[in-house]
């Protein structure tokens, strides 16, 4: 995998474990809020039942919940239209901004000549693989955002069963709550080992990243019209600056072995001068006679 990639996957790692973070606070404030509001009639059911000795009815605790499930449809469908933002490019790749349409039979001449010989061509195709990359974005985060909608309210069933199974001894609605979470995990990791799941998330993830870069592509494209520094040449720029700071330090470690062994012959000379002229000293001293 390249240095790009390997950013990309770690990037998407970090956004990941955000996102679930994130996630995980919103569903305990959520829980938080709907506590008296949606578990108090489950908690009504138990509290009837252990005043009457008897096992809580599992049809009772259901209808109790239905006002719980009401909230999470109404919640994703919400959720929904807020993340639709595939409706305008929807509308944008396939509306006409003409008031009148042309005729059927002259529209694929104009496809043509606007394909072909038009000044924006490269940009139209440039917008049109954009917009496309958008959808089979939003196509894939609906489809993973149905499996979370599934999750949540298996949870809610599993609530359901769980309480008629063993309820809570005294019922209070802290053992409600706590059994509402543990049942929405539960839920959760067996959804997480689903092929449904699996290729949802899948999905998800190659349509991000398959968004993000068409998105940079489309950035750099302007960019480059405008003179202004692009993506590509900046991660040109710190490549070679990267390169040039290896060959500097390669350089810098060969010129000090060089000073090294420079030094080292000038020392080796310098003793071999000492020696000689010592040694012509002494022989001088030999042959000299007294006056």
């Amino acid at each position: 995998m390249s240095d790009q990639g390997e950013q990309t996957h770690s990037d998407w790692r970090a956004w990941a474990d955000a996102a679930r973070e994130q996630v995980r606070a919103f569903w305990s404030t959520t829980v938080e809020l709907w506590s008296e509001q949606h578990l108090g009639p489950a908690l009504a059911v138990l509290q009837a039942a252990e005043s009457e000795g008897e096992r809580p009815d599992p049809a009772a605790l259901h209808a109790a919940l239905a006002p719980l499930r009401q909230q999470l449809e109404q919640g994703f469908r919400h959720l929904h239209q807020t993340l639709d933002w595939g409706q305008g490019l929807r509308q944008t790749l396939g509306s006409d901004t003409q008031d009148t349409p042309p005729p059927a039979w002259l529209r694929p001449w104009l496809d043509l000549v606007a394909a072909r010989l038009g000044p924006w061509a490269d940009h139209q195709a440039r917008q049109q693989a954009l917009i496309e990359a958008g959808l089979r974005h939003q196509m894939a985060l609906e489809r993973f955002l149905g499996q979370t909608r599934e999750a949540a309210l298996a949870g809610v069933e599993r609530l359901a069963d769980e309480l008629a199974a063993s309820p809570p001894a005294p019922p209070t609605l802290q053992a409600v709550r706590d059994r509402y979470l543990q049942a929405s995990e539960q839920a959760w990791e067996e959804r997480l080992g689903t092929d449904d799941y699996r290729q949802a998330f899948v999905a998800l993830s190659e349509s991000s990243l398959g968004y993000t870069r068409a998105l940079q592509q489309h950035l750099d494209h302007w960019l480059g019209l405008l003179d202004l520094p692009t993506r590509r040449g900046l991660h040109s720029t710190q490549k070679r600056l990267h390169e040039l700071r290896q060959s500097h330090r390669a350089l810098a470690k060969e010129l000090e072995r060089a000073d090294l062994d420079g030094l080292r012959d000038e020392v080796r000379a310098l003793r071999e001068e000492v020696r000689r002229l010592r040694g012509t000293g002494a022989d001088g001293r030999t042959g000299e006679r007294p006056a």
